[in-house]
This record gives C-alpha cells, structure tokens and sequence, in this order.
C-alpha cells in the first residue's frame, strides 16, 4: 500500500491527509512528557473543530486539516483569520458530497446555536488586536 503522506514546506514530519490529526493537550501543572502525548479524544467523535489561521498554517488548516475532519465526519468547521485587516471568521458544513460548503463568512457579530450557542464579537476582536499592536509599537 503506498502512502499518502506528504510533507509541507517548513515541516519536519509527514502530514497523511487519511490520518485524523492528533492533539497535545499541555495544561498548568501537568507532567511536560505527558503533556506531549496526543489527547485520547479521536477526532471522529468531535462535533465541532476550529481553526485560527497564523502565518504558517494556513494552507494546513484551510486544505489539509479541511479534508482531513471532513472525512472523519466533523460536521461543522469554522476558520477565524485573524490575519486580515479586520478578523473574519468562515463556517463550513460537511456537504452531500462530504466536502466541507461555506455555510457563513463574516468579519461581524457571529451567533449560532450550532452544536451549542454562542457568539463572537468579531469587530470587538479587531479592535481589541489593533490596540495591543499599538501598544506594542508605542
């Protein structure tokens, strides 16, 4: 059988898009060789994954991590960018085809009930950003 693992520029270790990804769940004083063991939830049970994009994971949480939840059957997959001018956050639903289908993009209030109620203040995150950037450079 051959492999479908394949590397991503900068990274040091294979990504099998057929292979759910495995989480480290560090935590306040816990062991730090036990918090580097993959969390024991498989991401076939998750109802929800969300993904804030940095510089260096963009292409592997938009198109692998992506594929990768929707063939786990991870209904809904949200995206918050916060690389933009002003954050926006992007929901997918797993569609019939079991690709993941924009469901919502917006840089406003996001508010849903979906799998549980909440809401992000997306323009109170942009400014929140701008402020502590601003500090920064002051």
């Amino acid at each position: 059988m051959r492999s479908t693992a394949r590397r991503l520029p900068g990274q040091h270790r294979p990504v099998d898009a057929h292979r759910p990804p495995q989480r480290a769940a560090p935590g306040r004083g816990r062991d730090p060789a036990r918090a580097r063991r993959p969390s024991p939830v498989p991401v076939e049970d998750a109802l929800l994954a969300v993904e804030v994009l940095s510089p260096s994971s963009t292409f592997r949480d938009l198109y692998v991590k992506a594929k990768v939840h929707a063939h786990a059957g991870v209904r809904t997959y949200r995206v918050v960018d916060p690389l933009r001018e002003r954050m926006t956050l992007t929901e997918y639903t797993l569609g019939p085809t079991g690709e993941y289908e924009v469901l919502t993009h917006t840089e406003d209030l996001f508010v849903t009930e979906r799998p549980w109620k909440v809401s992000v203040d997306l323009p109170a995150l942009t400014a929140r950003r701008a402020g502590l950037l601003a500090r920064d450079e002051g």
